[in-house]
């Protein structure tokens, strides 16, 4: 029998329990990438390693860009139950083919460009390869959020989880008989491909047979997902634009530091992404004065619990960059200090961009905010990194990644009775942060 996903008992799950299941399949996804850069690095070499990395950095380039903003409509329109959950599924399903073959059409239709001047390494069969990953990589991304806004939180960490645990055990046997990129690359699609029907299934069996959409619907959700989509763009923009900048002014040595600090400065937005798809059904389908309020309340908890990991991650970043990682990394820790408060920052505004998306139902507002910031971020980055080099490229992030917070809450504070005040913690907040703790694993029910 078909499910909605609306009402049924294990439908809902708590903001807490669903950010501890959602955070529990973020890090198992991060020691996954690891192991799979170990076994790849020692496993092919860095030449074959650099095709694997390439075939797979393309493929997820064009499922971004095919995706029109899809991820964020099937949220939101999941959660609301306006459009109809199969014909939802059904333009997953033609988004992801339509995607696929038009990054064939271009990658095999200009391939001796492609392999001469852009992509080089890459040959017939790998390019092959990585077209035919586009369409499970991006059906996988629509299907999540669909899920997401369902509140099927558990399921979609268990697909997560168990993606996390194949792509190693799959590719390291492959690296280690072959030496082969080639083969790499098919060991990968053979788990996108998994992944995706796993994904397939379940949404069959829950939400039923998906239907081919109606052209006023397709028109809808597309339209509603592209609003946002050049903001998703641009906040890909300047989460990686200061390492571009660097790399131009300092060559490949000074990135290699500054990326390993901005890398692990970024995890602490993880506990963001995990509030963010356990929170989108809540903030979707309530009013929206409630909707302020759960996203004002959430803004505090995590204040409060990210705050004070920040504050020792800083203080410990000195000494422990260059024990764990060798001197040679010890610069590394200045611009970790200084990208920890936007860090902070960018995982609330996950948080608050959803409200002005999913309540407010403003995607163009979070487009203007990201897409300005990443304009105005590019002459800041060119002065500040030419001056000091690595400590201008993290003060101009972190200062980035506060403005945008900040425009959100500008826009949150505008449009509901929140006020500012209440976005700070207080002593409540934190006998509720320990509430929290406690259901989040289970202690007690959600």
């Amino acid at each position: 029998m078909s499910d909605d996903g609306g009402g049924g008992s294990g439908a809902r799950v708590s903001i807490a329990r669903g950010t501890f299941i959602g955070l529990r399949a973020d890090v198992a996804t991060a020691v996954s990438a690891l192991l799979m850069s170990v076994i790849v690095s020692r496993g092919l070499g860095p030449e074959n390693r650099g095709v694997f990395f390439l075939a797979l950095l393309v493929a997820s380039m064009i499922a971004l860009v095919g995706n029109l903003g899809l991820s964020t409509a099937s949220i939101v329109f999941a959660a609301t139950r306006e459009i109809s959950l199969a014909q939802l599924h059904g333009i997953a399903i033609l988004l992801s083919t339509l995607a696929a073959a038009v990054g064939a059409a271009v990658l095999l239709g200009a391939e001796g460009f492609w392999t001469s001047e852009v992509l080089k390494g890459l040959d017939t069969v790998t390019i092959v390869l990585l077209c035919l990953g586009i369409a499970p990589t991006l059906y996988a991304q629509i299907s999540q959020a669909l899920l997401t806004g369902l509140g099927r939180i558990p399921y979609v960490s268990a697909v997560r989880v168990a993606v996390a645990i194949a792509n190693p055990l799959v590719l390291a046997p492959v690296v280690i008989v072959t030496n082969d990129p080639q083969w790499a690359v098919g060991a990968w699609l053979a788990v996108m491909a998994g992944n995706a029907l796993a994904l397939a299934v379940y949404l069959w069996l829950r939400v039923g047979r998906p239907l081919r959409p109606r052209w006023s619907v397709l028109r809808e959700v597309v339209s509603f997902g592209i609003r946002g989509y050049v903001g998703t763009v641009a906040h890909q923009g300047f989460l990686r634009v200061d390492v571009f900048f660097i790399s131009a002014r300092s060559g490949p040595g000074l990135v290699g530091i500054y990326s390993l600090a901005s890398v692990f400065a970024e995890q602490i937005s993880l506990l963001g992404k995990a509030v963010y798809g356990a929170s989108a059904r809540s903030i979707g389908e309530l009013d929206r004065e409630s909707s302020a309020q759960l996203t004002a309340r959430i803004v505090r908890l995590l204040v409060a619990l990210m705050v004070p990991v920040a504050v020792v991650a800083g203080l410990l970043a000195e000494p422990l960059f260059p024990l764990v990682f060798g001197e040679d990394f010890d610069q590394a820790a200045l611009p970790f200090v200084l990208l920890l408060p936007g860090t902070i920052c960018l995982a609330l505004w996950y948080v608050v961009g959803l409200y002005i998306v999913s309540s407010l139902r403003r995607p163009g507002t979070t487009t203007l905010i990201q897409g300005g910031a990443l304009l105005a971020s590019l002459p800041l980055y060119y002065f500040a990194i030419k001056a000091w080099e690595m400590t201008g490229g993290a003060i101009v992030s972190s200062a980035t990644y506060v403005s945008v917070l900040a425009c959100g809450v500008a826009v949150l504070v505008a449009n509901s009775g929140v006020r500012v005040r209440q976005l700070v913690p207080g002593p409540a907040d934190l006998r509720s942060l320990a509430q929290f703790g406690r259901t989040a694993i289970g202690r007690q029910s959600g």
